[in-house]
């Protein structure tokens, strides 16, 4: 796990440590074999784009600089220009994400490392703390993307295969689980943001949303939309 992360600027002092522990850890030598074999893997995240980035948002966040940035979204060829009240460094899926306060528009905000275009730098604004709270901020979402929305109560009706994967790893601390004769139900006190519908509509037939109906609707006509793609 650390070995990941030796590359980065900011944790370049400790890339030899770094490197004892990989050694020491992770490798046997055979008795009658020249080839070195782990014995224990870790999950790989593979180098994402923006990593560069990192060094120098932590310094910004915690000597409390506001940073200007060029940022290109996926969905649009635009390029804006952004000051950020940087309160937060967050990995997620192999991606890093900057989570602050717009200085124009006056909301948190988040922006993913790997959209950057430019190198973020410090503005001559004035630094304002809000005392984010990343606990807070993130209690009512599956992932990364939060909104003003009220948290409502999801329930799923789980085939008995799909619920042990969600039990023995919950994918919220929300979760209730009830078992019945031959499924699960499964509550959840969420926002329903892209995450959770994405994490529902890759169990496909092993899972039925309950409620809200709200929910239920949009990803049916999600799946709706892929059956006409056949």
């Amino acid at each position: 796990m650390l070995d990941q992360f030796r590359n980065i600027g900011i944790f370049s002092t400790f890339t030899g440590a770094v490197q004892k522990v990989v050694e020491a850890v992770n490798i046997k030598r055979l008795s009658k074999e020249d080839d070195l074999l782990p014995f224990i893997e870790f999950e790989y995240s593979p180098v994402s784009l923006g990593q560069q980035y990192i060094e120098p948002i932590i310094l910004a966040i915690k000597n409390k600089k506001v940073i200007r940035f060029k940022y290109q979204r996926f969905v649009t060829d635009k390029v804006l220009s952004h000051d950020i009240h940087p309160y937060l460094l967050k990995q997620y899926h192999s991606r890093w994400y900057l989570i602050g306060l717009h200085d124009y528009h006056k909301d948190i905000a988040t922006y993913c490392l790997d959209r950057f275009v430019s190198d973020p730098e410090v503005a001559e604004i004035p630094y304002e703390d809000r005392g984010f709270n990343t606990r807070e901020y993130f209690k009512s979402v599956i992932g990364i993307i939060t909104s003003s929305e009220n948290p409502q109560k999801v329930v799923l009706k789980l085939t008995q295969r799909q619920a042990w994967y969600v039990i023995t790893q919950p994918i919220h601390s929300s979760q209730k689980v009830t078992e019945k004769k031959d499924h699960f139900i499964v509550e959840l006190m969420v926002i329903p943001t892209y995450e959770l519908i994405m994490l529902i509509m890759g169990w496909g037939p092993e899972v039925e949303v309950i409620q809200p109906k709200s929910l239920k609707d949009r990803i049916f006509e999600l799946h709706k939309k892929c059956t006409e793609k056949l």
